[in-house]
């Protein structure tokens, strides 16, 4: 009797346990959407369901997720609201890359269909979207470079073994499962190939880093410029920041003054703040009569800074997508692109779905986990942004465009002076 009740005592502690390490998984850093309580009774759910056999749903996922999907790709982000410049760019680079594809027989004749789902950049409807998507079984998900597209569907896809490309963000998922790639250029091989070409080609060695320390990226953006001055032997001489702590806004007079104090010889001013602020600091350096050029990131790739005028000729920075590069990949994607201007979001989305589509010719088959193993393995592959080839860890490996801003009829353009191909087997993409 005392055995049977001993018995019955430690299989309900061993059921409690189970419940509780099921119940209380991976979810609740995430359950500040107002979709919390439904996620959180499907959670519940699962050791009913899943815990009395645990190892039979395993060998069925196993088994279903072997067999073939249907060409079938997926988007997600914001179609509306304030981020929705991002989602839309992203959908209509990908609705272009389908119709080409398409047109040009597809896969073995068979179209692939697009499917989008606006996130509104909202926890909860991403993870709807997400989950419906899955539900769909999608080969691929795409999604664009907002905070919930890019992060909350990791888990998701990782275990239903559907590929995930984020399309344009800055943010190192590299380590976030083996089915969760990256499309975007590495800012740290952008600003190491810059400094090489300043340094190399120009002879530049010494720098004013200007950094704006109230944007997070410009505080990244300043530590990899740092480190690439320092790979090339050069010297940051003035290490100064537009953002003054004594009294919480920006100062760039001050900025100004410490230039114009350094006692070495400066070559160039690296500024990793946002476009504005590097207008403005141009026209203080004209007006300073420092004639430094200014060496930046992507963000001052725009026509904004263009219309800073005289003061932003010499210019040097770098660019994902160089729209005035003579490729046919290039003029393919400009020529099937309806919707104006394309930016770069739309072109790396392009590049992603044809990336997916050549993973699929490549495996010879729709099962998900050979389609990834082709995905990761893809080398030299010919884009509308670039030669891209994949790290292991799913980070895309490709090379710069560097710009310099010059004057001309028609005021200031952007010029583009290299592009360094990397020396790499090709997965042929025609």
């Amino acid at each position: 009797m005392n055995k049977n009740l001993h018995k019955r005592v430690n299989a309900t502690i061993a059921i409690l346990l189970i419940v509780l390490v099921y119940g209380c998984s991976d979810n609740g850093q995430e359950s500040t959407s107002s979709e919390a309580p439904k996620v959180q009774k499907e959670i519940k759910h699962v050791p009913v369901v899943v815990l009395p056999q645990q190892s039979y749903p395993a060998q069925a996922e196993k088994k279903r997720e072997e067999e073939e999907r249907p060409l079938k790709i997926g988007v997600i982000g914001p179609e509306t609201g304030l981020e929705s410049h991002y989602g839309l760019s992203v959908v209509e680079g990908v609705m272009a890359a389908a119709k080409f594809y398409n047109a040009h027989g597809g896969a073995d004749g068979k179209e692939i269909e697009v499917l989008h789902f606006d996130n509104k950049d909202d926890l909860g409807l991403t993870r709807e979207g997400v989950k419906h998507l899955i539900n769909q079984r999608v080969i691929a998900i795409l999604s664009a470079p907002t905070g919930w597209s890019t992060f909350a569907p990791t888990r998701m896809v990782n275990r239903s073994h559907t590929l995930f490309i984020a399309v344009g963000t800055r943010r190192r998922i590299g380590r976030s499962g083996p089915y969760v790639f990256r499309a975007s250029l590495p800012d740290e091989l952008a600003t190491t190939e810059l400094i090489s070409y300043t340094t190399n080609e120009l002879g530049y060695k010494n720098y004013a880093l200007v950094t704006a320390s109230q944007y997070d990226y410009s505080l990244d953006l300043s530590s990899l410029f740092k480190q690439a001055v320092l790979k090339f032997n050069g010297s940051i001489k003035i290490d100064a920041d537009t953002y003054d702590t004594y009294t919480g806004q920006q100062n760039l007079e001050k900025v100004i003054d410490a230039i114009k104090s350094s006692p070495d010889t400066l070559h160039a001013v690296i500024f990793t703040g946002g476009v504005e602020d590097a207008v403005v600091l141009a026209k203080e350096l004209k007006e300073s009569k420092l004639s430094l050029p200014i060496i930046g990131g992507e963000d001052l790739f725009t026509a904004e800074y263009l219309r800073g005028g005289e003061g932003v000729r010499g210019s040097l920075l770098y660019a994902t997508f160089a729209p005035d590069r003579k490729s046919p990949k290039t003029t393919e994607f400009l020529q099937g692109y309806k919707k104006g201007t394309p930016d770069r979001f739309a072109a790396l989305a392009y590049d992603s779905f044809m990336l997916v589509a050549a993973a699929i010719r490549e495996a010879g088959t729709t099962k998900p986990t050979k389609v990834r193993e082709a995905l990761a393995g893809i080398k030299g592959f010919e884009g509308a942004t670039g030669t891209i080839s994949f790290s292991p860890e799913g980070s895309i490996v490709k090379h710069p465009f560097i710009y310099r801003v010059e004057g001309g009829d028609k005021g200031e353009k952007f010029v583009l002076l290299k592009h360094q191909y990397p020396a790499a087997p090709s997965l042929s993409n025609q």
